[in-house]
């Protein structure tokens, strides 16, 4: 009897385990590239629910701008003091031509699922908190690339006069991001991605002034 009570009530532990990972919403990767849909919050921050990550075949060019955050000041200290603040950097897209012309190019479930869900967004800016030597590596840099490992980890190129240099970008550091819509034209036989953030302009069409030769 024990055993069977025993039996039942991991049955249950096992059932109740299972609806909460179902039910459960998995936060994707604030990585530049990253597809998904997002959820807006009122009372906090909006969150990411990541479909996939382009896997990318070339590096794609990014654009670096440091900015600043102010830093809350902790209770008793002297209020008329200015608050601290700390630098990040703002890493984003120069333009997202590769990325469609490989998702247009390749079937996949992550750009069937860009085709069949017209609110599918993906990350072309993120602001991270990197330690001063990174951060300046990549403000001194010519040039800017993303590039992923083939181990997937996610990293920015740099190439100056003294040659090429990866810094790291990690998860934790990432405190914020930008996503913006695709663009997709469908036609009866297929389907395209046009543009990512821009409004698909609608090409009025013009009337046809048909000539009926038969009242001539």
């Amino acid at each position: 009897m024990k055993k069977i009570i025993l039996f039942s009530c991991l049955l249950m532990l096992m059932s109740c385990s299972l609806t909460q990972h179902k039910s459960e919403k998995i936060e994707g990767y604030k990585m530049i590239t990253a597809i998904g849909d997002l959820e807006k919050k009122m009372f906090s921050p909006s969150v990411f629910e990541s479909k996939g990550l382009i896997n990318l075949k070339n590096d794609i060019e990014v654009y670096a701008t440091q900015d600043s955050i102010t830093i809350p000041k902790a209770s008793g200290i002297n209020p008329f003091k200015k608050k601290p603040k700390k630098s990040y950097l703002k890493l984003s897209l120069v333009n997202g031509f590769l990325l469609i012309d490989q998702l247009n190019a390749e079937s996949s479930k992550l750009s069937d699922y860009i085709f069949e869900n017209p609110e599918t967004r993906i990350i072309t800016e993120i602001s991270v908190f990197l330690n001063s030597n990174k951060e300046q590596n990549i403000l001194n840099a010519n040039a800017l690339f993303l590039n992923k490992t083939t181990e997937g980890i996610y990293r920015v190129k740099t190439v100056s006069n003294v040659g090429i240099d990866y810094v790291s970008l990690s998860q934790d550091n990432i405190f914020d991001f930008k996503s913006e819509k695709f663009c997709v034209k469908k036609s009866q036989y297929d389907a395209k991605i046009i543009s990512i953030g821009n409004e698909c302009s609608t090409v009025q069409k013009k009337k046809t002034k048909i000539t009926k030769y038969e009242r001539l």
